[in-house]
């Protein structure tokens, strides 16, 4: 049976101890929240200008930046006046 020691502290160290283990798997950890929205993995931001827009489309899975709203699927209702 394996032994494991870890700590987390306030800084940005993460200590452990392993101890009589055959194999040791690693993962990258990343703690703390997205600060912008380019840090989002479901977020394009390759055609980001001025006035961008961002739509959700559905076969990437992804919100699109873009400067142009032309989808078909798009219906912007003003209201009545």
């Amino acid at each position: 049976m394996s032994h494991v020691i870890g700590s987390i502290l306030p800084s940005p160290a993460i200590k452990s101890t392993i101890r009589n283990l055959s194999s040791v798997q690693a993962r990258t950890v990343a703690i703390g929240a997205p600060t912008s929205l380019s840090d989002l993995s479901d977020v394009d931001l390759s055609i980001l200008g001025d006035g961008s827009l961002l739509i959700y489309n559905g076969v990437l899975q992804k919100f699109i930046a873009n400067t142009e709203l032309n989808n078909e699927n798009i219906k912007i209702v003003g209201g009545s006046f």
